[in-house]
């Protein structure tokens, strides 16, 4: 309809008003409403950091890791997993049904369901994936704009892939997913020029995670999940610093991923403040 109104305006000579309404119109997902401004991101945007933290043992959705807006002390524990190229880490939204079962007739929300029980049943296993989750939120929480993320990691590798997923998650656990981000580490500076890691060494990573608009309501959480594959939605990186397409050798890599007073990884969401709330 906007378009059409534009069209109206500036083809035909229709005056409908729509070249004096607001630039921008952004929609939040959750409170289906629509949020107004003359620039992007809006005005009234405050980014917010939510640091990772946990005792060092933030593997799978059973782990002790957790999303905090309290900068973490100088002494944490870093986490740490080990990717296998060998056994690539799935990317927990790519369900494929069982052989056999393609050709059964299945209702949207059993399908809906068996792609919910896959992603629950990866993060849980799967000890190369770190998840960090928030408190329940105790009031309407509504972010609309860029976000992003700084991971501060060192990999044994002379490269490797960072996966970065940001999700919400409701009152009975289920997973929402609402970004995801990536980035090859020998391009961490330039996507031009290519810079091998050195082994052990702590770099920061940026990572671009997109754009959304969403309400997060009260009861339930933001999820972050950390990984170095997400296959087969994307190819697998040998880790070995060479061509990936062409090479049949890999290095197993030993990940590790610091979140202490001097490496403090985190994501940066756009809030909205009319809908802030204190959920620490």
């Amino acid at each position: 309809r906007a378009y059409l109104r534009w069209f109206d305006r500036w083809l035909k000579g229709v005056d409908n008003g729509i070249d004096t309404e607001p630039l921008v119109r952004v929609f939040v997902m959750g409170a289906n409403r629509w949020l107004y401004g003359n620039r992007y991101p809006l005005p009234e945007t405050r980014y917010e950091k939510w640091y990772l933290s946990s005792r060092g043992r933030a593997n799978t959705s059973r782990g002790d890791g957790w999303l905090t807006r309290r900068r973490p002390p100088e002494d944490e524990r870093p986490d740490s997993y080990t990717y296998d190229p060998g056994d690539p880490t799935p990317d927990p939204n790519s369900y494929e049904e069982p052989e056999g079962e393609e050709k059964k007739v299945r209702s949207a929300e059993e399908k809906k369901q068996a792609r919910e029980a896959y992603h629950a049943k990866v993060t849980r296993a799967r000890r190369d994936i770190l998840v960090y989750e928030s408190r329940k939120m105790s009031r309407p929480y509504t972010f609309a704009g860029p976000m992003s993320a700084v991971l501060y990691a060192s990999s044994s590798a002379r490269d490797t892939d960072w996966f970065v997923r940001l999700g919400e998650v409701d009152k009975e656990g289920k997973f929402f997913r609402l970004a995801e981000g990536k980035i090859r580490a020998r391009y961490r500076n330039s996507m031009t020029i290519p810079e091998p890691l050195e082994p052990g060494e702590v770099c920061e990573y940026r990572i671009d995670l997109w754009q959304t608009g969403i309400t997060i309501p009260p009861g339930h959480r933001l999820r972050v999940e950390i990984a170095s594959a997400s296959f087969p939605t994307y190819s697998r990186n040998l880790n070995t610093g060479g061509l990936n397409e062409t090479e049949t050798e890999y290095v197993t890599a030993r990940q590790t991923i610091y979140h202490n007073a001097r490496y403090p990884s985190h994501i940066r969401l756009p809030v909205i403040p009319e809908a802030e709330t204190r959920n620490d």
